[in-house]
């Protein structure tokens, strides 16, 4: 059920009423306050031996920097092939490459002398890159390796990162998606389909693997300034494009609450996948207008050739197929999250641009 709107926001940020919108794009929904529902622990022990994958991404990076706020966290191995920047004793770097044959044996050698019971997954590409077998081998091949060192180490707890992009940039998006949905990335997002084969064997695993405690992760887009990714440097700049006829809504999470989600699962186990996002989207031209961009509106038809132009030639930072952000919106349902791990983010997505752009919503009533 949407919650009351708690801010008065005039035309900053407007409501959608053309065809069937999600009932997500509720602008700053008022949150209420549940009681958690009660999680269950660890039967192993209280105490977390974790290992790593992905030290330099945002959810590595930042599970290592706060291994307090974890829980009991005695170890902490990283695989990867640069170390973790952190002065934490309790972090073991272990140089390894994910795309190399033999890494899931060492892997799962290091883990067992550690008696690791807690393995966090996040070797995963957030920018599109033009070396497509070797992103295949890291994400795919990588995911793969990982699971087999999991078995063979008898690790009891698997966490991977995914993104609610792996849904796929559609006209199928236009009502708040569940985490049952199909995903059509590797269709619309040709670069996230090695995302989209990691979260098929991961569901093997899961199948064949009850055993072990195994959630996915997808998060909303992540949008903060010291986030280099896609979105955040198109939001930066002062001139920004967008489709005649088109206007898609957003969802974006904040750092500070999807590292709350991962610890929650990292502590506490919670088998499944969970959609980590917002009550509340905001439409894309509502966000120029919150930014004081200029907005520059382009016929699809001239823009799509024109940016699959731009990445052939190797100019553009962006796969052309990411020009579906500004047709479809993207917008999933997160009550599964909210019901099962009690997660209810501390920033709507309203709260998350405003953040962004350094900016209040006085002036804009």
């Amino acid at each position: 059920m949407p919650m009351k709107p708690r801010t008065k926001t005039g035309n900053a940020v407007r409501k959608r009423t053309a065809g069937k919108r999600p009932s997500a794009s509720k602008i700053a929904a008022k949150k209420t306050v549940k009681k958690r529902p009660r999680a269950r622990r660890s039967d192993r022990s209280d105490v977390l031996s974790i290992a790593v994958t992905g030290s330099q991404t945002l959810v590595g990076a930042g599970i290592l920097d706060g291994l307090d706020a974890v829980g009991n966290v005695e170890r902490a191995v990283v695989f990867d092939v640069q170390p973790p920047d952190t002065g934490d004793p309790r972090v073991v770097y272990h140089q390894l490459d994910l795309t190399q044959p033999g890494a899931d044996a060492e892997m799962a050698e290091v883990m067992s002398q550690h008696k690791t019971n807690c393995f966090l997954h996040s070797a995963f590409l957030w920018n599109t890159v033009r070396d497509t077998e070797w992103a295949h081998e890291l994400e795919s091949v990588g995911t793969d390796r990982v699971l087999a060192a999991v078995v063979r180490a008898g690790v009891g707890k698997l966490v991977v990162t995914s993104s609610v992009s792996v849904y796929g940039i559609t006209h199928r998006n236009a009502t708040p998606l569940s985490e049952d949905a199909a995903l059509f990335s590797a269709r619309t997002l040709p670069p996230w389909s090695d995302k989209v084969d990691a979260e098929a064997a991961v569901k093997r695993f899961t199948e064949s693997h009850p055993e072990v405690c195994t959630t996915v992760i997808r998060s909303a887009l992540v949008l903060d300034p010291r986030v280099d990714r896609a979105i955040s440097r198109t939001l930066r700049n002062r001139v920004m494009p967008s489709l005649l006829g088109f206007d898609p809504l957003f969802q974006f999470i904040h750092p500070h609450d999807l590292l709350e989600a991962y610890r929650r699962c990292i502590r506490e186990d919670h088998p499944g996948v969970f959609n980590i996002t917002t009550e509340d989207a905001i439409a894309l031209s509502d966000i120029m207008r919150l930014g004081s961009k200029v907005r520059v509106k382009l016929p699809h038809v001239l823009a799509l050739p024109g940016y699959r132009l731009l990445w052939t030639a190797g100019i553009g930072d962006v796969h052309w197929s990411f020009l579906n952000f500004l047709r479809f919106s993207l917008v999933t349902d997160g009550s599964r999250a909210r019901r099962e791990l009690g997660f209810v983010p501390e920033r709507s997505t309203l709260d998350t641009v405003l953040e962004f752009y350094g900016k209040s919503l006085e002036g804009f009533e």
